[in-house]
């Protein structure tokens, strides 16, 4: 396995992207730092605590002498967008504050052991500091990916989205779909499907597989206009008229294709519902739609 660095090592281009940060740093915990439970920061991710709560307000001495002041909020990295608030022992046990120690809790969910790596950043939207840790695996795999946090969470609830919708109603699947970020109702969309009889609206020769739940041809529910603008509208776009009928390949090319293919398959879906659109007070333009996915 390739192995990190060792030394703080700060944020680079695509870091600060994939996590929306503003600045950042990360580094590998010391079979030291494990045994002894807390983190010595050093370099950038010192600097940006440091900075952060200010010199004056870092705790002097031992965590016994003032508890609430030695406790620090922070926001705990939960593989998207880092909302958990939790609270760590942040002090600099030395008078001349030469040193400053995180804590590290597992009961507050951030305990990372020796060899993981351990980042921390400030980002724009965000009133805290966000911290988290990843094996060096996740984090090298993480390093690679080519989408950023907010993606990566609309790829995943999009996936969980797709198997719900392509197994039969029950009050389980009812109650994971009120859990996405934007709400979604799978009736809905299963509706669309029979009527475009299971078949891919961009092409209905398209072939894909017998699905086991349905017993019918493979297929997908894809929102034209995306959930994530939903702020921009004051009627839901989950509705009937903004829900195309897609082969997987189709709905991976409308995410993933270069901008030519990407767009003459958003302009045919277009064709096909403007209408419907408009009549569900979504009005758009092509133009418009495609700048969306841009």
């Amino acid at each position: 396995m390739v192995s990190i660095e060792s030394g703080t090592i700060e944020f680079d281009e695509k870091l600060l992207d994939l996590f929306d940060a503003s600045e950042g740093a990360y580094s590998v915990v010391t079979p030291a730092e494990d045994d002894k439970g807390h983190i010595t920061t050093a370099g950038a991710e010192d600097r940006i605590i440091r900075s952060f709560f200010g010199e004056s307000n870092i705790h002097v001495g031992p965590k016994k002498n003032d508890p609430v002041g030695a406790t620090k909020s922070f926001y705990l990295f939960d593989g998207y967008d880092g909302t958990q608030q939790i609270g760590l022992t942040v002090n600099c046990p030395k008078p001349e504050k030469s040193e400053l120690h995180i804590y590290m809790q597992k009961a507050q969910g951030f305990r990372p052991r020796a060899g993981d790596v351990w980042f921390v950043f400030t980002s724009e939207d965000k009133d805290l500091l966000t911290l988290g840790s990843m094996t060096q695996t996740e984090w090298l795999l993480f390093k690679e990916s080519d989408i950023n946090i907010d993606e990566q969470k609309d790829e995943t609830e999009d996936a969980i989205y797709q198997e719900i919708i392509n197994k039969p109603a029950s009050p389980k699947t009812q109650k994971l779909s009120a859990s996405f970020k934007y709400p979604r109702n799978p009736t809905i969309v299963r509706e669309c499907m029979v009527r475009a009889g299971f078949k891919c609206e961009v092409d209905n020769g398209h072939q894909t597989f017998i699905s086991k739940a349905t017993g019918r041809s493979y297929i997908e529910g894809h929102h034209l206009v995306p959930l994530a603008f939903q702020n921009k509208y004051k009627v839901s776009l989950d509705v009937h008229a903004n829900i195309a009928v897609l082969c997987p390949n189709c709905h991976r090319a409308i995410h993933y294709a270069d901008g030519v293919k990407k767009s003459e398959l958003l302009k045919q879906l277009f064709e096909i519902r403007e209408s419907d659109l408009a009549q569900a007070g979504i009005v758009i333009t092509i133009g418009d739609l495609i700048s969306l996915y841009e």
